[in-house]
């Protein structure tokens, strides 16, 4: 009788324990990877919990924006991880959050080819297309997003412009580099443009 409780104690004990391994193992996050977009919401759910309290943190604070209830709201371009923890269980998922994509407007779509289009022939700092395509008409908008997305490299406007000049003026590097400053290159640019002109030289 002693031995038949024994073995039945150590069966109980030992199915105990394979039910709540298999438990643990159940517990799981409904995505393992998310991506959103800024201001998209998503609610992650912890399947086979049950009515276990879950503890929700993130890796990264400023990406998302996460409550009590795993809802996740995306505030900013970035990748965090989200965690949840039931019990000594740790379940991550990586969350990714991108920007929303903006269509362009045909106004805008001219701006960029009229963009393009002049610095095939001349060299302009971005303020400086800014400029010349406010002249032509195109609004402030439509202008800044043109030089934006023009996919102009404006360092090497700036070794252009200060080429041009070499060629036609005599100035020092200082005034070279003033000159490049006033067509509206930042002085990192113009000092690249200038260092490059003179070191080809």
């Amino acid at each position: 009788m002693g031995r038949t409780m024994k073995s039945v104690f150590i069966s109980l004990i030992l199915l105990m324990m394979f039910t709540c391994n298999v438990e643990a193992a159940s517990i799981r996050l409904s995505r393992k990877k998310l991506s959103i977009k800024v201001g998209q919401t998503v609610t992650l759910k912890v399947r086979g919990a049950k009515k276990k309290k879950v503890k929700w943190k993130l890796t990264n604070k400023n990406i998302v924006k996460l409550n009590n209830k795993g809802k996740i709201t995306g505030i900013k371009v970035g990748k965090t991880t989200v965690i949840a923890r039931i019990g000594k269980k740790s379940l991550r998922c990586q969350v990714s959050v991108r920007k929303i994509a903006s269509k362009m407007t045909a106004a805008q779509r001219y701006a960029i080819e009229s963009a393009k289009s002049y610095l095939s022939f001349m060299a302009f700092s971005k303020e400086g297309l800014k400029s010349q395509l406010r002249y032509e008409k195109y609004s402030e908008k439509d202008a800044q997003y043109a030089v934006d997305h023009c996919g102009a490299d404006w360092y090497e406007q700036a070794y252009k412009c200060a080429k041009g000049y070499m060629e036609d003026n005599s100035l020092s590097r200082s005034e070279l580099i003033d000159q490049l400053i006033y067509e509206g290159y930042s002085p990192e640019q113009a000092i690249y443009g200038v260092n490059r002109v003179l070191w080809c030289e």
